[in-house]
């Protein structure tokens, strides 16, 4: 199963994409974030990366809500494997 999950901020009509695997969901969250650290408990992205956001998005106050979402997603779902386009370091966890 696929599914397009709307997550508006970053750009007008952004989408995260949510692939079914056997053992669990892989969510390609785009640019809804840049930095692993954005979606983990109490994290924050480094500070260049939030100025880089806070420039590149179309909403602000929406994009960092829908970042919020997919934190608490992220802390408590074990079957969602949620990353971004820009992170090197999911990159590599997935590769």
């Amino acid at each position: 199963e696929i599914l397009l999950v709307p997550v508006a901020g970053h750009t007008r009509g952004h989408a995260c994409i949510a692939v079914q695997r056997e053992e669990d969901w892989l969510l390609h969250c785009g640019d809804a974030y840049f930095s692993h650290q954005s979606v983990v408990a109490g994290g924050e992205p480094p500070p260049g990366l939030k100025v880089f956001q806070r420039a590149a998005a179309m909403d602000y106050p929406l994009m960092l809500a829908n970042q919020a979402r997919l934190q608490e997603l992220n802390g408590r779902e074990s079957d969602v494997r949620l990353f971004c386009s820009h992170d090197p370091w999911e990159l590599s966890t997935l590769a």
